[in-house]
């Protein structure tokens, strides 16, 4: 992930394209948490993704 400093605001910008899918899906699974019409399968499967890419990426959750 590459830092950049705009405007006194942090830029992360991704270098990859796991790190572009990661973005999208975190972005994407706290779209529809806020959501009322959600479905819950959807929104599993997804988070398996993002489990599953943050394992490649070596990113550890605790």
């Amino acid at each position: 992930m590459f830092v950049e400093m705009v405007d006194n605001e942090l830029i992360y910008m991704p270098v990859n394209q796991m790190e572009t899918q990661l973005e999208a899906i975190t972005t994407t699974i706290a779209y529809l948490e806020k959501k009322d019409s959600c479905d819950p399968e959807v929104l599993e499967e997804l988070k398996k993704e993002r489990n599953r890419l943050l394992r490649e990426l070596n990113v550890h959750q605790r």
